[in-house]
C-alpha cells in the first residue's frame, strides 16, 4: 500500500471522542436513508490522495492532530474550557477553521464560489466594458464551466490564516445533560447566524459578519459554541452553559444534516432510529450544495463593490437560552473592523511569496505547510 495514500479530512482521533470502543462508529447516510452500525473509522471522511499524492501534506496534518487530539481530549476530560491557558484558545480556533476548511463539503463549496465569482466577474466585464466582443452572451456563459483546481487550497489559506478574526466571538462549552446526544456528520463544524438567516441578499456566514454563531461537537454531551455576544447577550458559568432541554440538542442536531455531504454519524450505542426519524422531519434531502449570492455595493464615486457569499442553512435555529433580538436595528457590516487589517496581511504575505516563488498568484502545498508553522508557534 502506497504511504498516505487514505487521507482522512475529519481527523480520526475525532471519530474516537464518539466511540466506546475507540475502532468504530455508526453511520446515518442521507442520500441512501441507511443506517450502519459499528462502521470502521478508519474508513470514514478519507479518500485517496484526497490532498495530494504525496505524503508531505498528509504527514504535517498528522503531527498537527497530535497537539489537537490532547487538547480535545482535556476539554472532555475536564468537563469545561474555563482552565484553558492563552494558548490552549489559540490552538482551539485554529482547530475550528482548519477542521471547517478540509472537509469534502468545504472542496466543492470553494470550487462553486470560485466559478460563480468568475463568471460574476465576466458578466459584469460583458456589461460594462463596450469593447469586448458582442458574439459572447449570458445565456453561453451559464453553459460553460470554469474549473479553479486551487479554489480548496485558497480556502484552506483563508481560514488558517482567521484565527484573529474570530477570537472576538465568546466561546463557552455547552455540556448535555439531557438523555439525548450530540452527533456530527462529515463536516463538523458548522457557521450559522440566527440574526440573520432571514436575509437572503447576501451570506451571513463571514468571519466578521455580526450574529455570527460557530457550532462544534466534540462528543456525545460536549459542544463548543461561538457567539457574537453583542447580538445573544447571555451569560454563562466558567464558560459552559448546562442543556437539560431536549428540544435544543435536537436544533444544534439538525445543523449537521444541513451542513454535511453524505453522513452523519453517532455513538453506537445511541438509536439510528432518532437519526433517520428527524431526518424525515427535517425533509431536506441533504448533500446539495449552497449556491452563492452576490450583492452590489455603490460607493460615493458611483465604483462599485460587489460582496458574495454562501446562501444561509434552510432552518429557522430556535434555542431556549438565546433570547430572539429585534432584527431592524442597524448593525455593521464588520464586528471588529481593526481585526481585519492582520489577517489581509497575512494573506497577502503569502500570496506575495507565491508570486515569488511560482511567477503567479496561487498558493502551493508548500505556502499550506508554511501557514500551519506561522500560526502554531510551537509547530
Amino acid at each position: 500500500m502506497a504511504e498516505y495514500k487514505n487521507q482522512h479530512f475529519v481527523p480520526k482521533f475525532y471519530f474516537r471522542q464518539f466511540s466506546s470502543d475507540k475502532k468504530s462508529i455508526s453511520l446515518y447516510n442521507l442520500k441512501k436513508k441507511k443506517i450502519v452500525y459499528t462502521a470502521p473509522i478508519k474508513n470514514q471522511c478519507q479518500k485517496d490522495y484526497f490532498y495530494e499524492k504525496g505524503k508531505f501534506m498528509e504527514r504535517h496534518f498528522n503531527e498537527l492532530e497530535t497537539y489537537l487530539s490532547d487538547l480535545i481530549r482535556k476539554i472532555n476530560t475536564d468537563g469545561g474550557i474555563e482552565n484553558l491557558d492563552e494558548y490552549d484558545i489559540y490552538l482551539l480556533h485554529f482547530f475550528v477553521l482548519f477542521q471547517r476548511s478540509r472537509t469534502l463539503a468545504a472542496r466543492q463549496q470553494a470550487e462553486l464560489a470560485s466559478e460563480a465569482m468568475t463568471k460574476k466577474y465576466i458578466e459584469l466585464m460583458m456589461r460594462y466594458d463596450s469593447s469586448l466582443p458582442k458574439e459572447l452572451t449570458l445565456e453561453d456563459l451559464k453553459r460553460v464551466r470554469i474549473t479553479d483546481k486551487g479554489a480548496h487550497i485558497h480556502l484552506f489559506v483563508n481560514h488558517l490564516c482567521a484565527v484573529s478574526l474570530i477570537s472576538d466571538l465568546e466561546m463557552i462549552l455547552l455540556v448535555n445533560e439531557s438523555d439525548e446526544e450530540f452527533i456530527f456528520s462529515d463536516a463538523p463544524v458548522v457557521f450559522h447566524n440566527q440574526y440573520m438567516n432571514r436575509i437572503k441578499s447576501s451570506g451571513n456566514g463571514g468571519f466578521q459578519t455580526p450574529g455570527l454563531q460557530i457550532f462544534f461537537p466534540l462528543n456525545a454531551k460536549h459542544c463548543l459554541f461561538y457567539f457574537d455576544s453583542q447580538m445573544y447577550p447571555f451569560r454563562s458559568h466558567k464558560k459552559k452553559y448546562f442543556l437539560h432541554s431536549r428540544r435544543d440538542i435536537w436544533a444544534i442536531n439538525s445543523l449537521q444534516f444541513f451542513n454535511c455531504s453524505e453522513n452523519i454519524y453517532f455513538r453506537n450505542e445511541f438509536n439510528g432510529e432518532k437519526i433517520s426519524q428527524h431526518h424525515k422531519k427535517l425533509n431536506y434531502a441533504g448533500g446539495s450544495l449552497r449556491g452563492i449570492v452576490f450583492r452590489e455595493i455603490t460607493s460615493d464615486d458611483d465604483s462599485k463593490l460587489i460582496v458574495s457569499g454562501e446562501e444561509n442553512i434552510p432552518y429557522e435555529l430556535e434555542l431556549s437560552f438565546i433570547k430572539k433580538i429585534p432584527r431592524f436595528r442597524q448593525i455593521p457590516m464588520m464586528r471588529n473592523p481593526d481585526l481585519y487589517q492582520p489577517y489581509v496581511k497575512a494573506v497577502n504575505s503569502l500570496l506575495d511569496e507565491a508570486k515569488v516563488r511560482h511567477e503567479m498568484i496561487s498558493l502551493s502545498r508548500t505556502e499550506i505547510r508554511t501557514c500551519i508553522k506561522s500560526v502554531v508557534p510551537s509547530f
